[in-house]
């Protein structure tokens, strides 16, 4: 028998097929990688909001307190209080984005792509729900100082602990 210089017709298809499996195998990771760099980037986008927001909340020389009356599930209401100045901000969801407004004008934004987002304030938190497009959900905590007293409110509460401690007192005497 003579030897046959090249490929046989089964020795071809065999390698094209081989080539294929490697061109698959190659897609399904390129996809991975793509949607991990979507997933990363999206916790960075949170995380630098998240980060953002507590510097511009713990800035030297101020006070930020929340407004809870003022509050509702779809926006925080703040008050910023910085040389004797206060200004009010509104922290809220505008169409797919988180955002900072003042009540004059003007935005700030913070976080893009969102589904939906969820307020909470209390007398010294800020609690905010975010839900991403992707179905993912994060919660932000910051902690705010606690809103001043006003010099005739707090003169009311002690005149009103007094009343009490002196009705307390006479209760016992009796």
């Amino acid at each position: 028998m003579a030897k046959r210089k090249g490929f046989l017709l089964i020795e071809a298809v065999f390698s094209i097929f081989i080539t294929f499996l490697c061109v698959l195998v190659l897609q399904g990771l390129m996809k991975n990688l793509l949607n991990l760099k979507k997933y990363q980037s999206n916790a960075n986008e949170i995380a630098f909001s998240y980060v953002q927001l507590e510097q511009f909340f713990n800035e030297k020389n101020t006070i930020t307190y929340a407004l809870p009356e003022k509050s509702t599930s779809f926006k925080a209401v703040l008050c910023r209080e910085k040389d004797g100045q206060k200004k009010v901000y509104i922290v809220e969801q505008y169409r797919h984005i988180l955002r900072m407004t003042t009540v004059h004008s003007g935005h700030m934004p913070l976080l893009l792509n969102i589904k939906e987002a969820s307020f909470q304030t209390r007398d010294r938190l800020l609690k905010i729900k975010i839900e991403e497009k992707d179905g993912r959900e994060s919660y932000l905590y910051f902690k705010l100082h606690s809103q001043p007293v006003k010099k005739h409110e707090q003169k009311k509460k002690e005149v009103k602990k007094a009343i009490t401690k002196k009705n307390n007192s006479k209760r016992v005497i009796k």
